[in-house]
């Protein structure tokens, strides 16, 4: 049988939205001080963004671009970071005309589309491609479909949009939901509900600090 190991990397207090970029180096949100951290391949771990506005969920975009969803609540925003440049772009915005409370959640298919949870808010956001005048910013679900979604991805052939409800509220919504040929259409919501998990998804205990653990493979001997 083969053996997977975990080791701690780094104790921070608050992690969320990990995330590599080409070299394989990990950035992830620390939640509690407002910071976007980076776990290099030596081990060595650094800031990489002081007063992220409080970021939580990242994805590195088909280009290595770091999309971010800033949270903070008097400033809810989705951002893309150039790597290279270190130009900040805002891809959604309340200056748009978007109803937003605290982004929370991203990813995105292989059309390059993104797609960005709304927790408080109880909505789910697509954001289209760039184009020559701009890009569009659509609302695809939101209430009474959804209640608090919070983790988001899609699978690798585009066919399925998974969504994480986390209403922790007595008879709230606390599962997993499947969407159907979620890509396919260019306006609105996903076609249909492929699924949705039946059991209730326990609360989270809390917890003073998180850890950061690298699993690492370890081949059976010859």
């Amino acid at each position: 049988m083969q053996e997977i190991k975990a080791e701690v990397a780094t104790i921070v207090a608050f992690n969320e939205g990990p995330t590599a970029d080409q070299q394989g180096n990990i950035y992830f949100t620390e939640t509690k001080t407002q910071k976007i951290m980076r776990y290099q391949t030596d081990g060595t771990l650094t800031v990489f963004r002081d007063n992220s506005n409080a970021a939580n969920g990242l994805v590195f975009d088909q280009k290595f671009r770091l999309i971010a969803c800033e949270g903070n609540q008097s400033n809810p925003r989705v951002t893309r970071t150039n790597m290279q440049s270190g130009r900040v772009e805002v891809l959604a915005s309340r200056e748009m005309g978007l109803i937003l409370t605290a982004p929370n959640d991203v990813t995105y298919d292989s059309k390059g589309r993104l797609y960005f949870t709304d927790l408080p808010g109880g909505t789910v956001h697509r954001i289209d491609p760039d184009t020559p005048q701009g890009h569009k910013v659509t609302r695809i679900l939101g209430a009474p479909d959804i209640q608090r979604p919070n983790g988001i991805t899609i699978s690798p052939d585009d066919k399925t949009l998974y969504l994480v409800e986390a209403n922790q509220s007595a008879n709230g919504a606390r599962m997993l939901r499947a969407y159907c040929e979620p890509t396919t259409s260019n306006s609105t919501a996903p076609s249909r509900t492929c699924a949705s998990s039946s059991t209730s998804i326990p609360a989270a205990p809390p917890m003073a600090s998180r850890s950061i653990r690298m699993a690492t493979y370890m081949p059976p001997p010859a």
